[in-house]
């Protein structure tokens, strides 16, 4: 199967697209760059395809499938809520970019505004050059050089003109204002949403990788699903839990989850009962003894292992619990003694 082919992003205002048209033209006849291999949201043939239903879902997987990003930082571009939604995308994916300055925007405003080093005028053709070589270096596409001075030249000299006849952005309202942070910041926390999602798949497919049989990728498939975490979380809390009393108590929290007294069957266990009695944990009479829910610590074991066993009492998944018994051999269960003493 061939590998995906390498992309530009072009990011944009839509107020110049007169601008953007332009720059089009140099990468393709004077880079070598295919046209469907320029994403402008702009231009006929070159932006979202038609019957397109989610534009947002439709750009993002865009620019993740992009090589380079060509950020035109315009006046307008600035002023453009969905242009600074592209731009912090760009930086959430740690994507190569290439920022052009467009004027009269002065290349000291963007770096104040975006805190980056690297950036250079549209009108600048040493800086153009340096386009040439991002282009060659991400994509691998290259005319030579003859080719390029000429077709960057006659956009040298149609720039004046250009950017002359350019819209100026309008003001922009506070309500505008706040609301374009607001969706620039929703569309970062998706970005490493997905990310993260992106980061754990990797990692199961990697430990799947690994298995070598039915039993490990039974056991693997556990470990990334929900079920799974729920339950390693509840049985951390319970164990937390059950750590802060006395082992008499512990004991005597088994036995009652089985209806049952705790009796202890020699001199030790009586003397650990004693103890735990005498800092009000359990209370002891001829029948044995019982943990006392009215101390916090008891109440609050008590209730993480509740919490454990209502959550497999309440759980549907035939599938979990199959896994888990082919691997432990004793059912889950919190009224199992080998359960109780692996888990809890």
């Amino acid at each position: 199967m061939k590998p995906p082919a390498k992309k530009i992003f072009l990011s944009h205002s839509s107020k110049d697209e007169s601008l953007v048209d332009k720059l089009t033209d140099l990468l393709t006849t004077g880079c070598g760059v295919r046209a469907n291999l320029i994403l402008v949201t702009t231009l006929p043939g070159k932006g979202i395809p038609a019957g397109e239903d989610n534009y947002i879902e439709y750009l993002k997987k865009q620019l993740q499938q992009s090589s380079l990003v060509i950020l035109l930082l315009s006046e307008n571009y600035f002023a453009s809520q969905f242009c600074l939604c592209e731009l912090g995308a760009s930086w959430a994916l740690s994507l190569p970019t290439f920022p052009i300055v467009v004027p009269p925007l002065k290349k000291a405003e963007v770096k104040a505004t975006l805190a980056v080093t690297q950036s250079g005028l549209i009108n600048d053709s040493e800086y153009l050059d340096g386009l040439r070589d991002s282009v060659e270096k991400y994509l691998g596409e290259k005319l030579p050089t003859a080719i390029w001075s000429t077709k960057r030249d006659t956009f040298l000299r149609s720039l004046p003109r250009l950017l002359k006849n350019l819209p100026s952005p309008g003001l922009v309202q506070r309500t505008e204002l706040t609301e374009a942070q607001s969706q620039y910041q929703a569309a970062l926390g998706d970005i490493q949403n997905k990310e993260q999602e992106i980061e754990v798949l990797e990692k199961k497919i990697s430990d799947l990788e690994k298995c070598k049989d039915s039993t490990q990728v039974k056991k693997v498939l556990r470990k990334y699903s929900s079920t799974d975490e729920e339950f390693e979380e509840l049985c951390a809390d319970a164990k937390r839990a059950l750590g802060k009393l006395k082992s008499a108590t512990v004991d005597a929290l088994f036995w009652q989850l089985r209806g049952e007294r705790y009796a202890p069957t020699d001199s030790d266990d009586w003397a650990a009962a004693h103890e735990a009695e005498a800092i009000k944990e359990v209370s002891i009479d001829e029948r044995g003894c019982e943990p006392d829910s009215s101390h916090p610590r008891v109440s609050s074991a008590e209730g993480a292992v509740n919490e454990l066993k209502h959550f497999l009492n309440k759980l549907k998944d035939a599938d979990f619990f199959e896994a888990f018994e082919e691997e432990h051999q004793f059912p889950a269960d919190v009224s199992n003694k080998e359960f109780w003493d692996e888990f809890l």
